[in-house]
């Protein structure tokens, strides 16, 4: 009977100690610092949110960074100057390239007044294409265009904006069929006027009298 009340006392006392002792095991499990504590050390990198680049802003980083590559314009000599060796007139075609593109006019033009119309080429350089500017071979594309015709090269330009589709000035007329057909035309007119100044020179002649030419 003795041993009967002892044995139960014993399990009296063994019993709460298990049940705190499997309390304080969950409460530990519960609320104790997580496991990720003791794992490997996380990069800052890695835990940061990669950065997210608006299209926008990228495209207006690029375009001022077009910017600082194109002709300048000083105040005081209102005069435009190359801000590389890529924007000099040595960079662009000859006047034989004007010539072969959009024919005599732009070509005279140059011969005539080459500064006017370098400097309209680095304005057009540094303003055109909403101000991100074109190249020298563009330019002078499109400056031998406008010169040429004026109002076809503006309805160009509003075509271009409205369908999105440019027009290529720089290589205008320069495929193997336009050089072919300028070739003819050319000495066919240095023809006539070879022509022309002979007989200015010499008088008319039998074949003048002839044909009166």
């Amino acid at each position: 009977m003795f041993s009967n009340i002892m044995t139960r006392a014993r399990m009296s006392v063994v019993f709460p100690s298990s049940m705190t002792s499997l309390l304080l095991v969950v409460v530990a499990l519960t609320f104790g610092p997580s496991t990720a504590a003791f794992g490997p050390p996380t990069s800052p990198t890695t835990s940061r949110p990669a950065p997210v680049h608006h299209p926008g802003a990228l495209i207006r980083k690029r375009a001022r960074c077009v910017a600082l590559m194109v002709p300048r314009y000083d105040e005081s000599t209102q005069r435009w100057s190359p801000s590389s060796s890529e924007e000099e007139a040595s960079e662009g075609y000859s006047p034989l390239g004007s010539l072969i593109r959009q024919g005599p006019v732009p070509f005279v033009r140059r011969l005539v007044d080459p500064d006017s119309y370098d400097q309209g080429v680095l304005k057009m350089m540094a303003t055109e294409n909403g101000g991100t500017g074109m190249s020298r071979d563009e330019a002078q594309g499109n400056m031998d265009a406008y010169l040429q015709n004026p109002n076809d090269w503006a309805l160009q330009k509003l075509e271009e904006e409205r369908t999105g589709v440019k027009y290529d000035y720089a290589n205008a007329n320069m495929d193997v069929f336009s050089l072919v057909l300028t070739a003819a035309w050319t000495g066919v007119l240095l023809s006539v006027l070879s022509r022309v100044l002979y007989v200015y020179q010499n008088g008319c002649d039998e074949f003048c009298q002839t044909y009166h030419w």
